[in-house]
């Protein structure tokens, strides 16, 4: 006779106050990026919730006999198009999309579901649940939530590269061209005898550089004609701001740059759960600079020295790029799922299936845009054409 799985109980938060002591439970756990660390998700809830648009709720789901921790959803609520939506906890600054996982996380797929109906009972009135950019994996463990609710993969992606030799042998695993390439844009880069390359150690050293970012990644979005580019938005701006200010001392916040004289040339803005390597917003310069390829420089150049820091996963997070597989990055597969919570929400979760079964069928998908095509309409542009540009 197979034994019933554990019961769980959840309790929905609009705040992250008072959570310490989860937040403690889950940190003893591996998470799959720093996205699920309690640094972001309180930066992110402080800085884009609670305004009456953006409503912030927290699940925690325990098991009921034992109290054990199984996961925190950092989940929110808004009103797009007339409907309520439950997502993530993202607006398109969160790159992967999970559950912070608690000793207790479920195994088994009754175990993943009983805890979703949990947490899914526990939830406000809404029209949609829509979950974007998961996940299939942590680690060696299966999403639970994913194993709960399903979920068809998406066109966006992850990419990163595990070390586990030393850095030499990672140089020799990209193949001689890629690794001339290297050593070539440096030699480049420094003719200039006052070029370097910089790593900030506090808020002050890294605040002109993120400036610097803005600017560029500003300047780019207006060149592209993007509309949908949000960083210059101001709560956007002080989310990354206040994200330096809070984590640049103790390396939650990692600023690089190369630098020649006073001028900036490239710069990397990422996160870091003192193990694992996110990078989350890149610029350039161009004219004469566009010789030493910058990006990809000022890339490999902080992968260098944070790997003689003890860094050995180096997260390029989400966008299928060609200097990507400069880096011979492993790809990690994103899903998502749309599951409709009322009557008005059904059709939107009709749409949703079919535009997952359509990619997964190429010659529909072909067929499909060349159909938007003739119509006069284009692709739209991703967020990260503008945000993760490495020449």
């Amino acid at each position: 006779m197979c034994a019933s799985p554990p019961r769980y109980v959840a309790t929905l938060h609009t705040a992250c106050a008072g959570l310490e002591e989860v937040f403690a439970a889950a940190g003893q756990v591996p998470q799959f990026s720093p996205f699920q660390s309690r640094f972001w998700i309180e930066q992110w809830y402080g800085h884009f919730a609670g305004d009456g648009v953006v409503e912030p709720l927290l699940v925690e789901v325990r098991r009921a006999d034992d109290g054990a921790l199984a996961y925190l959803l950092p989940l929110i609520r808004r009103r797009i198009n007339g409907l309520q939506r439950i997502e993530f906890a993202d607006l398109d600054v969160t790159d992967y999309n999970l559950p912070v996982l608690g000793p207790a996380v479920p195994v088994s797929e009754a175990e993943c579901r009983a805890a979703w109906d949990a947490a899914s009972l526990s939830l406000p009135a809404a029209d949609l649940c829509v979950f974007e950019k998961m996940p299939a994996k942590i680690g060696e463990r299966d999403n639970p939530l994913m194993v709960a609710v399903g979920g068809d993969v998406s066109h966006m992606i992850g990419s990163y590269i595990a070390m586990e030799g030393t850095y030499e042998d990672w140089l020799q695993a990209v193949g001689r061209h890629n690794r001339k390439e290297f050593g070539r844009f440096w030699r480049v880069f420094t003719r200039d005898a006052n070029a370097r390359f910089v790593r900030a150690k506090s808020a002050e050293e890294a605040r002109p550089i993120l400036e610097w970012i803005e600017k560029q990644q500003s300047g780019r979005a207006a060149e592209l004609e993007n509309a949908d580019y949000k960083l210059d938005i101001p709560q956007y701006q002080a989310f990354y701001r206040q994200l330096m200010q809070s984590g640049a001392m103790d390396d939650r916040i990692i600023v690089t740059a190369l630098v020649a004289g006073d001028e900036i040339v490239a710069a990397l803005y990422a996160i870091s759960d003192g193990t694992h390597y996110a990078m989350v917003r890149i610029a350039t310069a161009g004219g004469d600079w566009a010789n030493c390829s910058p990006g990809r420089l000022i890339i490999e150049r902080s992968m260098a020295a944070l790997y003689a820091e003890g860094y050995r996963w180096f997260d390029f997070t989400t966008g299928d790029y060609a200097y990507k597989r400069t880096f011979r990055t492993v790809h990690v597969p994103l899903h998502s799922v749309t599951m409709a919570r009322s009557i008005r929400g059904l059709p939107y979760s009709g749409i949703a299936i079919t535009k997952a079964f359509v990619r997964q069928h190429p010659a529909l998908a072909n067929l499909a845009r060349r159909i938007l095509e003739m119509g006069g309409r284009k692709p739209q542009q991703s967020r990260n054409e503008v945000e993760k540009i490495a020449s």
